[in-house]
Formats: C-alpha cells, sequence, structure tokens
C-alpha cells in the first residue's frame, strides 16, 4: 500500500519545470517515448471498448470501430484516470444509465478485472483503456466533452527520476483545460500529503480553475468510496480531496 510511511516524496521545482519544457518541445511522457507506460509487465498501450473480460491493442472490425466512435460521440463524458478496482466509477454508471462513462488504468490486471465486472452487471454505458491518459484523450475526445473528471489517490512517483511520471502537474491541465466543458469540474483525493500541497499551489498559480470544496459532497453523495479511501478511513488515514471548476474565461 502506498501510506507513505518512512517515505520522503521528493520535491523538485526545477526537475518539474524541465519536464515540462520537454514535453513542450515535443518528447514523450516517458523516456522520449508517449506511448510507453511505466508498468512492470512493459505491456505496450491496449484499447478496450468491449464488455468482456478481454484486452486487445485495436477495435478488430468496422463494426467495433463504429460502435466505439459512436460511444464516444455521446457526450458530455464522465471520466476517471486510475480506476483502480473501479467500484467508485461502475457505481456512478449503474446510478445514471443515461449517462457515458470512460475509465483509464495503466495496469492490465486491473482493466481486465474491471472488464469482467462490467460485463457481469450489464453496464453498457461504461467503457475502459487500457493506456496513459495523457495520451490517449487528445486522440479520443473532442474539447468540451467531460463534464466530471475524477482522479483518485493517484500514484504519487515517490523518486526524483520518477517525476515525469507524476499525473497532476502543469502538463496534465494544459491537456484537461480545453477537454472540460465550460462547467466542468476535476474532482482529486490524495492521501499524500506532500502531493496534495503541490496540487494546491499549483491550482492556485492557474487562473482556468476555481477551487469549489461546496461541490464535493454534491458530487459524491451516496456513492461508492474507492478501496484506497475504505483503507484510509478505516486506518484513519489523513487524505485531502479538492473540486475544481472550469474557469471558461480564461486567458
Amino acid at each position: 500500500m502506498r501510506t507513505g510511511k518512512n517515505r520522503t516524496f521528493t520535491i523538485d521545482p526545477k526537475r518539474t519545470e524541465a519536464v515540462r519544457e520537454q514535453i513542450q518541445r515535443g518528447k514523450g511522457i516517458y523516456g522520449g517515448d508517449i506511448t510507453r507506460m511505466p508498468t512492470r509487465q512493459g505491456f505496450a498501450h491496449d484499447l478496450t471498448f468491449q464488455p468482456a473480460p478481454e484486452i486487445r491493442r485495436h477495435p478488430e472490425d468496422a463494426a467495433e470501430e463504429a460502435d466505439k466512435s459512436a460511444f464516444l460521440r455521446h457526450t458530455p463524458l464522465e471520466v476517471e484516470i486510475g480506476f483502480g478496482r473501479g467500484g467508485f466509477l461502475r457505481h456512478r454508471a449503474a446510478r445514471f444509465p443515461h449517462k457515458h462513462f470512460l475509465g483509464f488504468e495503466i495496469h492490465k490486471h486491473l482493466c481486465i478485472d474491471m472488464a469482467d465486472r462490467i460485463h457481469q452487471q450489464g453496464l453498457t454505458n461504461l467503457r475502459i483503456c487500457f493506456e496513459d491518459s495523457r495520451a490517449a484523450l487528445p486522440s479520443l475526445l473532442p474539447e468540451r466533452s467531460i463534464d466530471r473528471a475524477f482522479v483518485f489517490f493517484p500514484d504519487p512517483w515517490w523518486k526524483r527520476k520518477h517525476i515525469p511520471r507524476r499525473l497532476l502537474t502543469p502538463v496534465f491541465l494544459d491537456l484537461l483545460y480545453p477537454l472540460l466543458t465550460d462547467d466542468g469540474v476535476l474532482s482529486i483525493k490524495t492521501d499524500v500529503l506532500p502531493y496534495a500541497e503541490i496540487v494546491e499551489a499549483m491550482f492556485a498559480e492557474d487562473p482556468r480553475f476555481v477551487l469549489r470544496p461546496e461541490f464535493e459532497p454534491i458530487i459524491f453523495d451516496d456513492f461508492a468510496p474507492t478501496e484506497r479511501e475504505v483503507y484510509c478511513l478505516r486506518q484513519g488515514l489523513p487524505f485531502r480531496s479538492f473540486c475544481y471548476t472550469k474557469n471558461p474565461n480564461a486567458t
């Protein structure tokens, strides 16, 4: 478990800014290759749009490709990045059958488990993507197509050399801002308190997002917490929650 006990979270603004500059010059997120993901298994990026316990690299025929495109046109979507066991996203999809949901996860075994559970529950309004969201989102979705984005307990990537792998960075905000609807909401939770401080400071300097703590009870009322949140609550571990709305008038 990523409790952070006896671990030091590296804070290095110069390294973070250097990574941003490299990406802006066209370098990929991981080692210069934007399709490379930090998985121990070393799998290449795969994509699934079938609610079955199978992960394939691409849709296999024209009918599957058409189905994928039709699903993604049903906007605005709700998107969870790093869904883990997927309880929150499945519960939300079951509660709102008229909406479409898209989940991203970089661990293949979690994607297979999630696809199996989607199939068992008969959720036709939820699809998953086994790929880094930073590589996939710009090619999958048009502007103003996400009205809710969730990032819960992301991997903190503790070490200095792993700073490029951290999701919550100015680069991610640059990507997400145009994809959110004008009243879109980004919800974040983390139990790594130094990471939370970085997130808070980053948003405080970005006029494109407005902190709206009053939205949290509205969005999360009656919804299943994530596995990590349950663990934190049972162990009495602190965690931070943030809700931000898009400022459509920011330049």
